[in-house]
């Protein structure tokens, strides 16, 4: 449509140089608002949309900007402040086209007119200053620096466009009148239809349409919709062994028989986290449920945090891809904090990646920082920077012609020193923002340092303060990936625990380590590194690195290249790498002499062999000897059907296994699990008195006194097992806590409630005979352990070796009952009875 209704001629355009354009603006916007008229101002990014508005509030000017990461509303919002009157001046990118109705708007000035591309076309600047159109004082104002070809198209068919309008109204003699406009509603109505078309979000670093976001979430419900809570054919928690795991950040690996990795997960408490896929009440989708199936053990590494375990997760699963992770895309990593060194206005964002290769001699034009886990610590930096030193205001000035190029470079050149450069100084309380940024690139510190590219690291751990046995532990890196880890148990030359003997030690198991590669087939890494990184001193560093070469000469020929050994420095710019890398060393280590400690190398339960856990845990439960033998008790049924409850034996940390028994309960009907525990252990311990009603104290007789008693629950199962026991004359040993008298008051009132002493006497006890056995209860929630008479649980960690002792007891006792109940239940339900039997009482 040439000829309007309204008659209002298309608006004058003016070409004006881009050195002054934010004076030259200012000055027009004022005039603008003088008449009762407003100006719209299109931008090249959402980032000059905001400064430019900044800038226009600065300087007494009421002003807003418009982009698609604003929602619907707030859109809506901005452009009724600009029909009202509230502003002067509403600043966008893309968002200003045709189907806009906002006759108020005499002005439409376009910044960098000059830069072409599709916001700057001749079809995008028609529509753009199309929004002059419907007022009679319209104009539109190109700033520029030069007339490119679209500009030119633009400006020739809107004067040719406007000599028609013109002519025609002096020849029919008609007077142009602005538009009066419609109401708000109809915009915010085309502004929902358009932000389905137009609407981008940043996501990860890649912007993303909003339909296709749409659709990208759809899926991934859609992927993930059938959640199951059957669990019946999942991989039974006992066939794995869970109790070696660590409360602890890491990452772990689902292995199937053959050590052929399914999926790889992290966690900030690794044995938290693998223990919930075994739940019973687990929702599973079919992926997940199709992976426990296959698998047969899980494996961890521990890391120095859990940002660590994120950035090695990510690369983990690019290196390996494992059938049932969601594969992460090549583009899709951790971001950093990218300088753009080489432009005129340098400036600092946040990238999804480096960039290297692929744009050629560009890629040193740009600094970079991290890897950061997640972009909202990424902002936290950038905030802190903008809040301090206010960059973006200054380069917006800059780039416009209202600010000196060579200062804002000077300022760009001096933050760039105190915040990425100099690093952070604990005493100086201006330089919070480095010290924010060091701790959170701590992740990539470790698996995206350029030290750690080839890098072995080794740390030594002993078995205990008294022992002279040792672990050494070597972790390869390489690539920012794990790409092995290796563990010798040793004994200690002299047994001394000096640092002479941590020095032979790892001399000696260092040499035997690489000279073993000469046998290995060939990997995808290198076996050798280009950097050794010891905990200890070696004795004979020189030797140790010919004896590497002559190795790595024999088992990879075409390897040259220097290789290093040393230990971590105390200063320098190697500092903080160096201690990231023998933490996370040292850690793995500890977790490994643990796992040697408590590991049962006959029946693969975890338990103690040498004595630690056991002198521990009587340590923790105040018991005057050593607990040899110990009892589990704990109790299986289907709401209350087919309920059996289990006792295994435990003797010198092993299972005995000829002493399991199952209670079938007799005297409980349906959910009442302290009812079976005191009916289970009342049953227990009648069985412990003689014929003449003295105790049986043989260690190979089933029914012996044990030395310890613990029950799976937590407080209350404590409280039924404690009556049951008294009712069989056996009352809890007390030991170090205090607060019998409690204890004794409870059994005493609970009998003679329940009028159970006539019963207690009618037995073939001996009068007066009493006997104390330590009773404790281990919470799975928490891991938590209780005793009688102490409202609060009594350890304060559960990763100890007597922590894990009790919870191998535990879960072997949860085994043993879970199986006899699906016995049980079976035959109950008309199937045929197993052949093999166990032993119920």
């Amino acid at each position: 449509m040439i000829i309007r209704p309204t008659f209002v001629c298309d608006p004058l355009i003016h070409v004006r140089p881009s050195k002054s354009q934010l004076g030259d603006l200012l000055r027009e916007i004022r005039i603008r608002a003088k008449r009762n008229e407003r100006t719209l101002v299109v931008c090249l990014t959402k980032l000059d949309a905001e400064d430019l508005a900044s800038f226009l509030l600065d300087h007494n000017t009421k002003a807003r900007y418009i982009h698609s990461g604003l929602t619907t509303v707030e859109r809506a919002d901005a452009l009724k402040a600009l029909q009202s009157g509230e502003i002067d001046t509403l600043v966008g990118v893309n968002l200003l086209r045709e189907g806009l109705d906002l006759p108020q708007v005499s002005l439409v000035a376009i910044l960098n007119a000059d830069s072409e591309g599709f916001l700057r076309s001749d079809t995008a600047l028609l529509q753009t200053i199309g929004r002059a159109a419907r007022n009679v004082n319209g104009e539109a104002v190109f700033y520029a620096d030069r007339v490119t070809q679209s500009m030119q198209r633009c400006i020739d068919d809107t004067n040719m466009r406007r000599e028609k309008q013109m002519a025609h109204n002096l020849k029919h003699g008609r007077v142009a009148k602005s538009t009066k406009g419609s109401n708000l509603l109809s915009i915010f109505d085309l502004l929902r239809e358009e932000d389905g078309e137009e609407q981008s979000s940043d996501i990860n670093g890649r912007n993303i349409t909003r339909k296709k976001l749409g659709r990208i979430k759809i899926e991934s419900e859609s992927a993930e919709m059938r959640v199951y809570n059957n669990t019946s054919h999942i991989t039974q928690a006992s066939d794995i062994i869970t109790d070696h795991l660590p409360s602890m950040p890491g990452v772990y690996f689902w292995k199937d028989e053959n050590d052929f990795i399914l999926y790889i997960g992290k966690a900030k408490k690794i044995r938290t986290r693998v223990k919930s896929y075994l739940s019973p009440n687990a929702k599973h989708s079919a992926r997940i449920l199709a992976m426990l199936k296959k698998a047969k053990k899980v494996e961890f590494i521990l890391t120095p945090g859990d940002r660590d375990a994120l950035v090695l997760e990510s690369n983990l699963i690019k290196s390996h891809q494992p059938p049932y992770n969601v594969l992460l895309k090549d583009d899709e990593s951790y971001p950093y904090i990218c300088a753009s060194i080489g432009d005129r206005y340098p400036r600092f964002s946040a990238v999804p990646r480096k960039y290297g290769k692929e744009i050629g001699e560009k890629a040193s034009k740009y600094r970079y920082w991290g890897p950061y886990p997640h972009y909202h610590e990424i902002n936290s930096v950038l905030d802190a920077i903008e809040e301090k030193y206010d960059l973006r205001s200054k380069s917006f000035a800059a780039r416009y012609g209202a600010g000196d190029y060579k200062e804002y470079n000077d300022t760009f050149n001096n933050v760039m020193k105190e915040v990425f450069e100099n690093g952070p100084d604990a005493n100086d309380v201006a330089l919070l923002i480095p010290k924010m940024r060091v701790e959170f690139e701590e992740a990539g510190m470790l698996f995206d340092n350029k030290n750690n590219i080839c890098r072995d690291v080794v740390a030594l751990e002993q078995y205990g303060s008294d022992s002279n046995e040792a672990i050494v532990h070597l972790i390869q890196l390489r690539d920012g990936l794990v790409a092995g880890k290796f563990t010798y148990n040793c004994a200690l030359p002299s047994g001394m625990l000096c640092l002479d003997d941590f020095s032979a030690t790892l001399q000696a198991v260092l040499k035997q380590h690489y000279h073993a590669a000469e046998e290995r087939p060939r990997e995808r890494f290198t076996y050798f590194p280009d950097e050794l990184l010891t905990q200890f001193p070696v004795s004979d560093p020189k030797a140790l690195k010919k004896s590497i070469r002559l190795s790595r000469r024999l088992a990879e020929p075409t390897r040259t290249g220097s290789m290093n050994v040393r230990i971590p420095t105390k200063q320098g710019v190697r500092y903080e790498s160096d201690a990231k890398a023998i933490e996370f060393a040292v850690a793995n280590a500890k977790q490994a002499a643990l796992e040697r400690v408590i590991k049962d190398e006959v029946g693969g339960t975890a338990t103690s062999l040498d004595g630690t856990a056991a002198k521990e845990l009587a340590g923790l439960l105040g018991l005057d000897t050593v607990p040899q033998r110990i009892e589990c008790f704990d109790i299986s049924h289907t709401q209350g059907k087919a309920s059996v409850a289990s006792r295994v034996v435990f003797i010198d940390g092993k299972p005995a296994k000829h002493l399991y028994r199952i209670f079938n309960l007799k005297t409980v009907q349906g959910v009442d699990d302290y009812a079976s525990l005191e009916e289970v252990l009342e049953r227990r311990f009648r069985r412990s008195w003689g014929a003449c009603g003295e105790p049986i104290v043989d260690e190979q007789n089933a029914w012996s006194f044990p030395d310890l008693v613990v029950v799976d629950g937590g407080k209350g199962q404590l409280a039924a097992a404690t009556k049951g026991m008294a009712r069989a004359n056996v009352h809890p040993y007390m030991g170090a806590y205090k607060n019998i008298k409690s204890v004794q008051d409870m059994i005493v009132s609970d009998m003679i409630s329940q009028n159970r002493t006539a019963r207690a006497n009618s037995t073939r006890l001996k009068t007066g005979e009493l006997r104390t056995v330590p009773l404790c209860a281990l919470a799975k929630n928490k891991e938590e352990v209780f005793v009688p008479g102490e409202s609060s649980a009594v350890n304060y960690s559960s990763d100890t070796p007597a922590l894990l002792l009790l919870r191998a007891i535990r879960d072997e006792s949860h085994r043993f009952a879970l199986n006899a109940h699906r016995k049980r239940r079976a035959s109950q339900g008309g199937f045929r009875r197993e052949r093999k039997r166990e032993h119920i009482e």
